[in-house]
């Protein structure tokens, strides 16, 4: 989506987009192997400005906890939950 690059770069670049520990886990999440998981955390770190959360609140068993069995976890679309295609 290149209009999307087009338009978020400068928001970037200027430091006007931050991240949370959440944002990150979520991100990191996708990684398919650790050397892409190290580089999606450089290019985190590198671009995106932290904002400090309650970041006890993220753990592990809660994530496992709200996950569906199999597979990654549920997205909510519209007004309700279901499995992404």
């Amino acid at each position: 989506m290149p209009h999307v690059a087009a338009r978020l770069a400068p928001l970037i670049e200027s430091g006007l987009v931050a991240t949370t520990a959440v944002l990150n886990a979520e991100a990191l999440y996708s990684a398919r192997n650790p050397v892409e998981y190290e580089q999606l955390w450089e290019d985190r770190r590198v671009a995106y400005e932290y904002l400090p959360t309650n970041d006890e609140h993220l753990s592990i068993r809660h994530q496992q906890a709200c996950r569906p069995s199999g597979g990654r976890p549920a997205v909510m679309s519209g007004g309700g939950r279901t499995e992404p295609g």
